[in-house]
C-alpha cells in the first residue's frame, strides 16, 4: 500500500499526472490505490501516493460514450 505525505494535489491535477479521468482518480480512491482526504467536497489527493501508485493502468481509459473504464466492453 502507498504511505501517505504532506503535498496534496486536487483531482484534476492527480487526473493529469495519471493520465486519466476524475471519477477513475475517485475510484482509485475508494479502492485505496491512492491516498487522499476530502475537505469539505474537495478531494485532496497525498502527491506521494501518485508517484508510488504508478499509472491508472488499462481501466483508466474510456472508449467515446462508454460510462467508465469497467473493461466490460472489451474495448479499453
Amino acid at each position: 500500500m502507498c504511505t501517505t505525505g504532506t503535498d496534496f494535489v486536487s483531482l484534476a491535477e492527480a487526473a493529469v499526472v495519471l493520465k486519466t479521468t476524475e471519477p477513475r482518480i475517485l475510484m482509485m480512491l475508494k479502492q485505496h490505490q491512492l491516498l487522499g482526504r476530502q475537505d469539505g467536497s474537495e478531494w485532496r489527493i497525498d502527491k506521494a501516493s501518485l508517484a508510488v501508485c504508478g499509472t491508472a493502468g488499462p481501466g483508466g481509459f474510456t472508449m467515446a460514450g462508454c460510462g467508465g473504464g469497467c473493461g466490460g466492453c472489451g474495448g479499453h
